[in-house]
């Protein structure tokens, strides 16, 4: 999920495994700024958990234009892991205004 409001990006992703399979969870979070076609990354977080539950949320200052978050978790189960790619809906944000649009497509992200 991601929100913009005042100049300032809420990210937020949650993944739950299977409890008694799932050891560990890492993920990668990428905010990113739509750029001619791209989407380079102008921030990153990390994190990992030995949980079959993990929820990473994390917020950073921002400029005008249109934002997404890219998270990638890896779920371990021993030594086997499963990488899960995850995107937010895409918010624009307009400096200057009473706000901005920050519909998330969903208020998280959910893996079993």
């Amino acid at each position: 999920q991601l929100n913009i409001s005042n100049g300032t990006a809420s990210a937020y992703a949650k993944v739950r495994g299977n409890y008694g399979t799932v050891t560990k969870v890492s993920a990668n979070m990428y905010l990113e700024k739509y750029d001619n076609d791209k989407w380079p990354v102008v921030r990153t977080w990390s994190d990992s958990k030995n949980s079959n539950v993990f929820e990473l949320s994390r917020t950073t200052s921002v400029s005008k234009g249109l934002y997404r978050v890219r998270t990638v978790f890896t779920v371990y189960s021993g030594t086997k892991s499963e990488t899960i790619t995850r995107y937010s809906s895409n918010v624009r944000y307009v400096k200057g205004t009473f706000g901005a649009s920050s519909k998330a497509l969903t208020r998280y992200e959910r893996v079993e």
